[in-house]
C-alpha cells in the first residue's frame, strides 16, 4: 500500500528525506484508482519461485 514504510532497498523519487513511504519509491507502481500497487524490485524477490 502506498503508506506503507518503504523497504531497505527503497530508492526514493526525489531523495527527499521526508518521503519514507513505499509511494515515494521508483520500483513502486501503483495501479490507477487503487490504492495498491506493486514493488518492482528485484531485491524483494523471495527466489523460491
Amino acid at each position: 500500500m502506498t503508506f506503507e514504510d518503504a523497504c531497505p532497498y527503497a530508492d526514493m523519487v526525489d531523495d527527499d528525506p521526508a518521503s519514507v513511504d513505499c509511494g515515494s519509491c521508483r520500483h513502486y507502481h501503483q495501479f490507477p484508482g487503487s490504492l495498491l500497487g506493486v514493488c518492482r524490485n528485484e531485491k524483494m524477490r523471495s527466489g523460491s519461485g
